[in-house]
């Protein structure tokens, strides 16, 4: 759980960049998830685990395609965090081929092998640092999945840029926000 970081609303007139970037990052993961590509390269990322995981065992599957986005899958190695000096958002099949991506990349790049068998609700996360002069930018984003096998949601972080396990959040951020990814979709 984050400490001390307040969540605010993404106001369109004050986030106007941040939302459409935001939506950018939701339609790549939707068209992603629907790619045969990556529904191939989720199911070859999970079954390639070791030791092997059982069926059903969703939390696990998660953690495994975690750790490739983190590039520390126990047999496939995976993708690496790369900065990007365009902040350019690539495809996921795209992020797959050159080995890795930004923050922003390998969100999404996680985010559509997940939804691409079936693991939901997902949403991203935004931070802020409060350390830096600019409390108020957004500087960072990662996953949040939301786990609804009990009475409500719980969520949890995902963090590919972080050799970290599933669960782990940056301990102090300035400001924090929430995007649902396809929530327009499932409502129409």
């Amino acid at each position: 759980m984050i400490s001390g970081a307040a969540v605010v609303e993404l106001d369109p007139r004050e986030h106007f960049g941040l939302i459409k970037q935001l939506q950018e990052m939701e339609r790549l993961v939707l068209v992603g998830a629907k790619d045969p590509f990556i529904v191939k390269n989720a199911m070859r990322i999970v079954s390639a685990f070791e030791p092997r995981i059982a069926r059903k065992a969703y939390l696990q599957e998660i953690a495994a395609l975690l750790q490739y986005a983190q590039g520390i899958h126990p047999t496939l190695g995976g993708l690496r965090y790369q900065r990007d000096p365009y902040e350019v958002t690539s495809i996921p099949s795209y992020v797959e081929e050159k080995g890795g991506g930004d923050a922003a990349e390998l969100a999404v790049w996680l985010a559509a092998h997940l939804l691409a068998i079936g693991h939901g609700p997902l949403r991203f996360v935004v931070i802020s640092d409060s350390s830096s002069r600019r409390p108020d930018d957004f500087v960072h984003v990662y996953l949040h999945y939301g786990n609804p096998e009990s009475d409500r949601v719980r969520w949890f972080a995902l963090d590919p840029t972080q050799e970290k396990p599933m669960g782990w959040e940056y301990p102090n951020p300035g400001k924090k926000a929430y995007y649902e990814i396809g929530a327009e979709e499932d409502e129409g």
